[in-house]
């Protein structure tokens, strides 16, 4: 799975395309292989609008994939990442900006997501017909209260391995385009639902 499919799985995190992403990202990602990747050392951050608390540890991913074998579906949990260096190159990239908060795939999901890679390859060496989709399932971040008017801005950052590091994928990116049908708006207000009372006001610690 080249760039041109890669992009747009990251992105499912965030409901949205690969439009916009750098050059020199496309370049530097050009050989990455999401097949074979390690899910391990993979890692997307998040800039939020004000309005929104990401909440990393509640993220879901639905992969569903299917083939002349039949359909598989899967749910992938996500969980705030700490890595040691990560700070310091996000910095680097977004100078004097807010905090970013740092996704990756949870532990406990390693064996499932790299099984799922696996049935994929396999699929495609043996010449069978492969269809796969990643979107996200709920979790992402939440609403502090109502969306308001206007662009809808975020910026992600991939983490793709140790050897490439950290690059920019989306910057002041606005998600309010791909809003336009209501299947779409559904989703987002699934995916990014009211915030607990409790929770309200109270953003969890980012990566600064």
């Amino acid at each position: 799975m080249r760039v041109r499919s890669l992009l747009p799985t990251v992105l499912a995190l965030l409901l949205t395309g690969c439009n916009g992403v750098p050059l020199m990202t496309q370049w530097k990602l050009r050989h990455f292989d999401l097949g074979t990747a390690d899910i391990a050392r993979m890692r997307v951050a998040l800039r939020a609008p004000d309005w929104a608390t990401p909440t990393p540890d509640k993220a879901v991913i639905e992969a569903t994939r299917s083939d002349d074998a039949g359909e598989r579906k899967l749910s992938i949990h996500l969980r705030r990442a700490q890595h040691a260096n990560d700070a310091i190159e996000l910095a680097r990239l977004a100078r004097g900006a807010p905090p970013l908060w740092v996704y990756e795939v949870a532990p406990p999901d390693h064996a499932a997501a790299a099984d799922f890679q696996a049935e994929a390859v396999k699929a495609k060496q043996e010449g069978r017909a492969d269809k796969g989709a990643l979107r996200i399932g709920s979790g992402v971040a939440c609403r502090n209260g109502a969306v308001p008017d206007g662009p809808i801005a975020i910026d992600v950052y991939f983490h793709p391995d140790d050897e490439v590091g950290w690059l920019p994928l989306l910057e002041g990116f606005d998600l309010r385009p791909g809003l336009a049908s209501a299947e779409a708006r559904q989703h987002f207000d699934d995916s990014v639902p009211p915030c607990p009372r409790s929770a309200a006001g109270t953003k969890p610690q980012a990566v600064r």
